[in-house]
């Protein structure tokens, strides 16, 4: 269809006889089926007329044939508005969501018989035509949500800023790939561009997404891009919220793909408001806490840990970002199981930093946040036989339960989140670099002598005796002989 109300349609059907007619559609009945019970309507509702050309049907016997022309659709204001009595959308209806369509072909058809070649035919007008016909439903069209994704638009900034507890006002774009599986007798050719409104399954909305390139619904499997954001509402908040958790934890969502804006005004018509029955598949490989570091000395806390109810110890933790946009971890209350016995907890309802985490980053926060150990009588003994392992050097795997609080472009949701796995280990922080050893200083000359004293006065002489009284002059000896000398000496 080109407008609101005609368009060129085809019909293929099989006929028995010769001759040629043509045919106008002027009634269809829809039938709605519940099990092995069929309610048919009581009353037939023209939904449109179909003006065809003449179609050759050859010499008889069984033959496929095709028949063209203009539909135009019955009263068309009757279908202005979702839930109106509009035989149109009921049938449109029908087509997307039932297994079996049954539709009336109501003609009045010309049959020209050649019955002399060369020479006109006899024409027998108006002869009146009735055929139910049963046709295939697209079931559904077996919508599935093949990518789901969050991605930065291209003039965003890529984090919240410099204050991250800010959300950035511009929304993240949603990435949806639907695929369609349509097995029923029609074919819509083109739809044109397609919006849905995503809504969980008791109706409230998630998002609004928009086709990037026209639908086209032929028969078979059809696979269409579609870019739209996350509801920001107040009020749809908590489905947002509970759809990422689901989906962040790598668990699936039952979802509605409700038709809304059809750029082809009659397709517009026939499908508005229809719901899809999907499911988003969860996360696969989606752990986004990698690893808990704790920083602590393993013999103290043994031995305070009969003494103490609990004790804080800082913490680094790695952590990895699953989507194709950037996104801030603001807030994290956790806690923490080993060997089915719930060990430790992170209670920050506003980290102090946040974290702040790029597309598909890994990343060690510099920053150390609390880790509440839990040393009450049903913890200890699993608590002491965890620390011994650690101390050991292994690396031990335990569970987290709790909420994570983000910051996904211009929304903050605060998601339920459940992981299996993660690996935690001790922490040794390098030690601090040692000054830089001076250089060697020259070596000290040998140590002199201890000084002499001082030299002592020399002793002070006692006082001499008074001289004696001078003795009178002896006589002079008398000579002696010189050979008395010889034998003598002197």
């Amino acid at each position: 269809p080109r407008n609101g109300v005609s368009g060129d349609a085809s019909v293929n059907l099989s006929a028995i006889d010769g001759g040629a007619y043509a045919a106008r559609v002027l009634g269809a009945e829809a039938v709605e089926e519940y099990g092995e019970d069929v309610s048919r309507e009581a009353v037939s509702r023209t939904v449109a007329r179909l003006q065809a050309d003449g179609v050759s049907l050859g010499h008889g016997g069984r033959i496929d044939a095709e028949i063209r022309g203009t539909l135009r659709l019955d009263a068309p204001e009757k279908c202005t508005f979702v839930g109106t009595p509009c035989p149109w959308r009921r049938l449109g209806s029908s087509i997307i969501l039932r297994s079996e369509v049954m539709v009336d072909l109501i003609a009045d058809v010309d049959i020209a018989i050649a019955v002399i070649p060369g020479f006109f035919p006899l024409v027998i007008p108006a002869v009146p035509l009735r055929k139910s016909v049963s046709l295939r439903g697209g079931e559904g069209l077996d919508c599935r949500v093949t990518r789901f994704g969050v991605e930065d638009p291209p003039t965003s900034r890529v984090l919240a800023g410099p204050n991250a507890s800010e959300a950035s006002p511009l929304p993240r774009t949603l990435v949806l790939q639907v695929s369609l599986s349509n097995p029923s007798t029609f074919e819509l050719l083109p739809i044109g561009k397609l919006t849905l409104l995503i809504n969980d399954k008791f109706g409230r909305r998630i998002a609004r997404v928009r086709s990037v390139t026209p639908v086209v619904l032929t028969r078979g499997l059809v696979l269409d891009l579609y870019e739209g954001e996350l509801d920001a509402q107040p009020s749809s908040l908590p489905a947002v919220q509970r759809v990422l958790s689901r989906f962040l934890s790598g668990r699936p969502t039952a979802l509605q793909a409700v038709l809304y804006d059809v750029s082809q005004p009659a397709y517009e018509l026939a499908v508005r408001g229809v719901p899809l029955q999907t499911s988003l598949p969860g996360l696969q490989d989606s752990e986004i806490v990698q690893k808990v570091h704790l920083q602590l000395h393993v013999g103290a806390i043994l031995a305070r840990l009969f003494t103490q109810l609990e004790l804080n110890v800082p913490a680094k933790i790695e952590i990895l970002n699953p989507l194709n946009g950037s996104f801030t971890v603001r807030a994290i209350n956790v806690d923490v199981v080993y060997d089915g016995v719930a060990i430790a907890s992170m209670s920050h309802s506003s980290l102090s930093p946040p974290i702040e985490l790029l597309p598909h980053e890994r990343h060690l926060t510099k920053h150390s946040y609390t880790v509440k150990l839990s040393f009450a009588a049903y913890a200890a003994p699993t608590l002491a036989d965890m620390l011994v392992e650690l101390k050991g050097g292994s690396e031990l795997p335990v569970s987290i339960n709790g909420t994570l609080g983000l910051i996904v472009g211009n929304i903050r949701p605060t998601i339920k989140y459940a992981q299996d796995v993660v690996r935690c280990s001790l922490w040794y922080a390098p030690s601090p670099p040692s000054p830089p050893t001076p250089p060697p200083s020259p070596p000290l000359p040998p140590p002199s002598p201890p000084p002499s004293p001082p030299p002592s006065p020399p002793p002070i002489p006692p006082p001499s005796p008074p001289p004696d009284p001078p003795t009178p002059p002896s006589p002079p000896a008398p000579p002696r002989l010189p050979f008395l000398r010889f034998f003598f000496g002197r």
